[in-house]
């Protein structure tokens, strides 16, 4: 929410959460709270929808809203395996409708670098590339790491 309301010209009117505690948050940001994604596609007239819950809802989720004609910006990992990434991008292209993936690196000054050394031609097509962030930090009690939810994607331990 903070991210959000840090936007100028971005209003955020309501959330999809089945769960008692985040809806009971929901309405104390005066926020109207459904129980899914095909009641507030009946109930509201949406600009534009941010997908924030675990990958394995992405697909359900992103397909209900781009086959309503509403653009998506869908939090990272995209899906929990290839074939359904693959199917929520090629729902994006049989819409026509605004897909992306939200992932916050590509804003990080030495990304952005590379990005325009290869735009320009100064470096060429890369052929690979490897990205490190390390540190330890305990996801043996948060969703992300269980793989059901998460795809695995996350590397968890003590």
């Amino acid at each position: 929410m903070e991210a959000w309301k840090a936007n100028e010209g971005v209003e955020v009117t309501s959330v999809v959460d089945d769960s008692p505690l985040a809806r009971e948050r929901a309405r104390s940001l005066n926020l109207t709270a459904y129980y899914n994604v095909e009641e507030l596609v009946k109930a509201e007239q949406l600009n534009a929808v941010s997908i924030c819950s675990p990958p394995s809802f992405h697909p359900h989720h992103v397909l209900t809203l781009l086959q309503a004609g509403v653009p998506v910006l869908c939090e990272k990992p995209l899906a929990i395996d290839l074939a359904s990434a693959q199917e929520l991008i090629d729902g994006a292209a049989q819409s026509g409708v605004e897909f992306q993936l939200a992932t916050k690196f590509r804003h990080v000054s030495e990304i952005r670098k590379a990005r325009d050394l290869i735009r320009h031609g100064i470096i060429g097509d890369p052929l690979t590339f490897h990205v490190e962030f390390s540190g330890m930090t305990d996801m043996s009690n948060r969703w992300n790491s269980h793989a059901t939810l998460s795809g695995g994607g996350v590397l968890g331990g003590k």
